[in-house]
């Protein structure tokens, strides 16, 4: 149980204490798993997967800072972004914010001379273990364009993927 006027959180064992029949949790401020964030300019890791841990996409960058939107990540020209049977190599810099409060998804702002202006990936909330964040990629993208037209892809990738790797009702 939480007492919120004290900032105690009790903690109790079993699988049928009447604590444990909650049906939602709330969490703000999350924090790493493994003690500090990344100091700006350190170099991390992300790392994708789809629904089932199936291998996604991988890559590696600089981590900028945080604010109130979340862990932003630098990816310069020249990245090299690959999942099993594709790999990309960025022309442009790239930087991602990584919300903390719980959201999924992702956004990936891109800088002038990219195919798009902002890439954003509808996920499961990203994960920090160190220098490693990890997420699962759930399909759905909202795309911005170019010329400021904003697309929603992959939707019937979703619709498939959905019933086939069974996403649970709640994430849907």
């Amino acid at each position: 149980g939480k007492d919120l006027q004290h900032n105690v959180l009790r903690v109790v064992q079993g699988h049928d204490h009447p604590w444990l029949l909650s049906h939602q949790l709330q969490a703000q401020d999350a924090s790493w798993c493994a003690g500090q964030p990344p100091t700006p300019g350190e170099a991390v890791r992300v790392v994708t997967t789809k629904w089932g841990d199936r291998p996604h996409w991988e890559f590696a960058g600089r981590y900028l800072g945080a604010d109130d939107h979340g862990d932003w990540v630098g990816f310069p020209a020249g990245s090299r972004f690959a999942r099993p049977g594709a790999e990309f190599v960025s022309p442009v810099d790239q930087v991602t914010v990584l919300p903390r409060n719980g959201a999924g998804w992702v956004a990936t702002f891109h800088a002038p001379g990219g195919s798009v202006r902002v890439y954003v990936d509808i996920t499961t909330p990203p994960v920090w273990e160190g220098v490693v964040v990890s997420l699962v990629d759930l399909d759905l993208d909202v795309i911005e364009r170019l010329d400021g037209t904003v697309v929603v892809d992959d939707e019937d990738e979703f619709a498939e993927h959905r019933v086939a790797f069974g996403y649970p009702a709640d994430l849907v």
